[in-house]
């Protein structure tokens, strides 16, 4: 299991099979969650090349908040997985809460950016 622990949000990935889940709890509002953030996507994205995963689900539920800079980590992310070749993409599949008024606008754009890799449910 890979995780991220910071103050005011944690960040888990467990990886089976050909899959990662990674749930994302609490408030990412710092003002620069992308210091902890891209590394950790960029360890994910490393190990799912490496273990030749098929998609990465991300649920969002306990998310209560998302800023600009810890949606432009998770758009770095989504920007190295299309830029990787062919055979190493796979799919983010973001699981919201539709109950977050913020997870409906924010969330949604991500799948418009990069139909072909995100997937919101």
């Amino acid at each position: 299991m890979m995780e991220l622990n910071e103050e005011r949000f944690q960040l888990q990935c467990q990886f089976k099979e050909d899959s990662a889940v990674l749930a994302f709890v609490g408030k990412i509002d710092t003002q620069n969650p992308d210091k902890s953030l891209d590394p950790y996507f960029a360890q994910i994205h490393k190990k799912a090349i490496e273990e030749n995963i098929k998609q990465a689900e991300c649920h969002l539920k306990q998310l209560e908040f998302l800023n600009s800079n810890g949606i432009k980590s998770i758009v770095n992310w989504i920007l190295k997985i299309k830029a990787s070749n062919k055979d190493e993409q796979y799919k983010v599949i973001l699981v919201t809460n539709q109950e977050h008024t913020w997870q409906r606008s924010s969330i949604n754009v991500l799948s418009l950016m990069a139909p072909d890799v995100v997937i919101v449910k």
